[in-house]
């Protein structure tokens, strides 16, 4: 899954999460940040970050653990989004002169 896909999805969890408060549970979203972290770490299998945060199978969490997960889990997929050259959803294009404009063919022989 493109790592634009997971951000999506992150950000969609956390909004939501905004609204829930400590006590309840919310064993529902251990598989779904679990397969999150998952697709990130196969996109970026060497990334020293993303292999520090925890999977959380057979776990049990917080909404307000799962609101800090599942923000380093975007913060990381946006930082490698950024080193990529990909870019962070939702941030303007960059402006035509930001590249340089292609170099001319060269003269062909006659």
């Amino acid at each position: 899954m493109k790592d634009e896909i997971l951000v999506r999805l992150v950000q969609d969890a956390c909004q939501k999460l905004e609204h829930v408060h400590f006590p309840v549970a919310t064993p529902h979203l251990v598989p779904i940040y679990d397969a999150l972290l998952a697709a990130a770490k196969a996109n970026h299998p060497g990334d020293p970050y993303l292999s520090l945060l925890p999977a959380l199978a057979d776990g049990e969490t917080g909404p307000e653990e799962m609101r800090v997960l599942l923000g380093q889990l975007r913060i990381l997929l946006e930082a490698l989004q950024d080193e990529s050259g990909a870019g962070a959803p939702g941030s303007p294009p960059p402006s035509p002169g930001a590249f340089a404009a292609p170099a001319a063919p060269p003269p062909q022989e006659r």
